[in-house]
């Protein structure tokens, strides 16, 4: 499905994206403040249509478990699902944000018919007085293009089954040679898993929607390996593509990894020991191969680490290797209609580029794929070599967990922390779910400061944190 980040219907709320610009991780428990039990609101709709389908959005004011009842009059935003990141105060920045417009306001039913004309991923939200602000995730997929062919996510957990479906948007029948009309392979062509399948032939008639299930076993029932893989669908209006990785990270998020000692073979001068929170870790990386030294024999612990060392960090401790040019056939498997360009992953305020582009494109161009970056995220280009925030490390770790689905569904939560409002609603649940798998916590004061930046040192420790260790 092709997504467009210029939506015609340019609908949000004017979402408060400003971040503090302070220093430093921040290792201390997570915030002691508990705020009250706000009154609820639920949104209603589904959670896909096509272009010009029209659908109902039904607001309610959830009482109790059991009760509920309409809110009449409740306006109804639609929000592009990924906005930018605006890390300063300044008017200027905040000049940027997308501006509001409702698109509707419920009866007395608390109903509103409506459709949206244009493809993208994005949230339906209300915010009413007295209310905690509601939020329901809905994809919009282009009609014209006929068909929708796309797998539940595109990262999932070691074990995770993986789901996918096909829909027939076309005003005919499409046949299916048979009930599994699929395989699974790896990026260069390799053929991990074909399903034996009774040879039924199956008519989707226009519509209707088939899924299926991968179990993460190849032909002789053997788990198959952290990686990027490609799901390739055979049916009459032709083949599909959808690409999804399996992550190296860990899978349970009550699994602590023990602290590693200092090991024998130490290359880096200023990695002395001295410093028994990180110092292990990063040596324990260097030896995984999952991190590097700024030199032969200099790690720069109190570095900042750039938006570029956390992606590449991620991937090798996911396990992905980035996709090479032999590799760009499949690439259509990708949905990156909206993909940066090379002088936007540089930056466009760079007036020279370098021949070679940047060291670590291959990894931020693989992440993109993966929807661990997104391009909506960053107008302004990638900016590679730029410190990444507390807020970045949470969106973009919580996707290579897996957990992307986990988080859009918890848009708008109510973060246990005094300064929970310097949060946007829209990326709150990627603070939760974060926070849950101990990726990052709060400081001594009860506050989060999402705009701090993250040093070399405290990355390691959130890496191997995360990693899936025997």
């Amino acid at each position: 499905m092709k997504r467009t980040s210029n939506v015609a219907i340019c609908l949000a709320l004017a979402l408060s994206i400003v971040l503090y610009s302070t220093s430093g991780l921040g290792a201390a428990a997570s915030s002691h403040m508990s705020h009250p039990a706000p009154t609820r609101m639920a949104i209603s709709a589904p959670e896909i249509v096509k272009t010009g389908e029209e659908f109902v959005v039904e607001v309610m004011h959830v009482i109790d478990q059991d009760q509920s009842r309409p809110i009449e009059g409740a306006e109804v935003y639609l929000v592009p699902r990924y906005q930018p990141y605006y890390t300063g105060t300044g008017t200027d920045e905040e000049s940027k944000a997308i501006q509001p417009q409702v698109i509707g306001t419920t009866d007395a039913d608390g109903k509103l018919a409506v459709a949206v004309s244009d493809a993208g991923d994005f949230y339906l939200t209300v915010k009413q007085p007295g209310f905690n602000q509601a939020f329901h995730p809905i994809t919009v997929w282009d009609a014209e293009a006929g068909t929708f062919f796309r797998t539940s996510k595109s990262i999932y957990r070691q074990g995770e089954p993986v789901g996918f479906s096909f829909t027939n948007g076309l005003g005919s029948s499409i046949t299916l040679s048979r009930g599994a009309p699929w395989e699974i392979s790896r990026p260069d062509g390799t053929v991990v898993f074909s399903p034996i399948s009774i040879m039924i032939i199956v008519d989707l008639g226009p519509g209707e929607t088939q899924t299926w299930a991968w179990d993460q076993t190849d032909d002789e029932g053997n788990p198959v390996e952290p990686g990027l893989y490609v799901v390739d669908l055979e049916t009459s209006a032709g083949n599909m593509s959808a690409m999804f990785c399996i992550t190296g990270l860990k899978a349970d998020k009550e699994h602590q990894n023990p602290d590693p000692e200092m090991p024998e073979h130490n290359p880096f001068k200023d990695v002395t020991g001295e410093h028994p929170w990180g110092d292990p870790h990063i040596l324990s990386l260097y030896e995984r191969q999952i991190i590097q030294g700024k030199s032969a024999d200099m790690f720069d612990p109190e570095g900042s680490l750039t938006r570029a060392e956390f992606v590449t960090l991620l991937l090798r401790a996911c396990g992905i290797e980035p996709l090479k040019a032999q590799d760009l056939a499949i690439e259509a498997a990708f949905e990156t209609s909206d993909s940066f360009s090379k002088q936007d992953i540089m930056g466009r305020d760079m007036v020279l580029l370098p021949e070679d582009g940047h060291w670590a494109e291959p990894y931020i161009h693989t992440a993109m794929g993966l929807g661990i970056i997104r391009p909506e995220e960053y107008p302004d280009g990638f900016g590679p070599d730029t410190p990444i925030t507390r807020m970045e490390v949470c969106v973009m770790a919580a996707r290579a967990l897996g957990l992307e689905n986990e988080a859009v569904q918890n848009a708008g939560a109510l973060p246990g922390f005094d300064d929970y409002e310097s949060i946007p609603p829209t990326y709150r649940g990627y603070v939760v779910k974060a926070v849950e798998w101990g990726v990052l916590r709060g400081y001594p004061d009860g506050t989060f400061l999402p705009g701090n930046g993250a040093t070399r040192r405290e990355a390691a420790v959130i890496i191997y944190r995360l990693l899936e260790l025997d």
